[in-house]
C-alpha cells in the first residue's frame, strides 16, 4: 500500500495532502488544492511534530533537536538527503515509529501521509514557493566572544570534581585505617587539582546559564556548584584538621553529586532520571 501510494504520489505534479483528524487531540490542516508535496509535507510535520518541535514547546530536549519543524529548509538541511528517503533521518524515524514518541497525544501519520513524505524526499526535498533553500555550502561563521567558549566549556570541566573529590574522601579514609601517608597525599593531590576545576565548573556554568536564560531548577544547580567548589576548598585550607577535612570533603562530594543531579535533570529532562 505505501509503494502504491507514494507512485502515486511522486508522479503527480499537483500532488496535495487531504487529511482528516485521526484523534481528538490532532490539529486539522485544510485541504487545499494549491499546495504542492513540499508544502503538504511540511503542514503534515507541522500537524504531527510541532507540539514538540516548535519555539513554544516546553520539551527542551526536543526543540535542541529541532528547533522549528515549520522551518523546512532547517529541517531539510539537517535531516533530509535529497532523493533518498531510505538515507534521511527525517524518514526513518517516522517510519520506525519513533517519532512522534509513544506518549504523544499526536496519532502516528497515515500511509497516505508517509508517501507523501517518501514522495516530497524522493523527488529531491524541493523548497515551497517562496520558501528559503536549504544551504548546502557553510557560511561564514558569525565571531563570537571569549566568554561564549568559556561558558561552552562547561560539560569538560564539571566531571574532574565530580570524581576527584570522592576519591580524596576515599582515599583520606582508607590513610586513617592502614595509616599510609601515601594515602594522605593521594587525598590531597586530587583535593588540589579538584579546587581549580570545580572553579572553573562553576564559572563556566555560570555563564552557560546566562546564554540559556531563565530554566527551572538552574538557580539550585548553579549555587550547588559553587558550594561544591568552596567546599573543597576550604578541605584543603584545614587539610592539617583530620576530621574537619574528612567532614568537607563529604560535604563537597555530596553537594557535588546533587549538581550533577540536577544538571542531568536540565538537560534530559526531569523524567530522565526522577527522584
Amino acid at each position: 500500500m505505501l509503494t502504491i501510494a507514494t507512485m502515486l504520489l511522486a508522479f503527480a505534479p499537483g500532488a496535495t495532502l487531504s487529511t482528516h483528524p485521526t484523534t481528538a487531540q490532532d490539529s486539522t490542516v485544510e485541504a487545499r488544492t494549491d499546495w504542492g508535496l513540499a508544502e503538504s509535507s511540511r503542514q503534515m510535520l507541522i500537524q504531527r511534530c510541532a507540539q514538540c518541535h516548535s519555539p513554544e514547546s516546553q520539551d527542551r530536549k526536543a526543540r535542541r533537536a529541532l528547533a522549528d519543524v515549520a522551518d523546512l529548509a532547517t529541517t531539510a538541511e539537517e535531516f533530509v538527503t535529497a532523493g533518498d528517503p531510505d538515507a534521511s533521518e527525517l524518514y526513518y524515524l517516522i517510519l520506525d515509529g519513533d517519532m512522534p514518541p509513544e506518549d504523544s497525544d499526536v496519532a502516528p501519520p497515515t500511509e497516505q501521509e508517509l508517501a507523501l513524505l517518501h514522495a516530497w524526499i524522493s523527488g529531491g526535498a524541493t523548497m515551497p514557493t517562496g520558501a528559503p533553500a536549504p544551504v548546502l555550502q557553510d557560511s561564514e561563521p558569525e565571531s563570537v566572544s571569549a566568554s561564549h567558549y568559556v561558558a561552552r566549556s562547561h560539560p569538560l570541566w564539571i566531571h574532574f570534581p565530580l570524581a576527584l573529590i570522592p576519591v580524596a574522601l576515599l582515599a583520606s579514609l582508607l590513610a586513617r585505617v592502614t595509616r599510609k601517608s601515601a594515602l594522605d597525599t593521594t587525598a590531597l593531590f586530587c583535593v588540589a587539582l579538584a579546587i581549580p576545576s570545580a572553579a572553573l565548573a562553576a564559572t563556566s556554568g555560570w555563564l552557560h546559564a546566562a546564554e540559556m536564560g531563565p530554566t527551572e531548577g538552574m538557580d539550585l544547580h548553579r549555587w550547588l556548584g559553587v558550594g561544591t567548589a568552596v567546599a573543597s576548598l576550604l578541605a584543603f585550607l584545614v587539610r592539617k584538621r583530620r576530621a574537619l577535612f574528612l567532614l568537607l570533603l563529604a560535604v563537597a562530594s555530596g553537594v557535588g553529586a546533587a549538581a550533577g543531579h540536577f544538571g542531568g535533570r536540565i538537560t534530559y529532562g526531569p523524567d530522565f532520571f526522577p527522584w
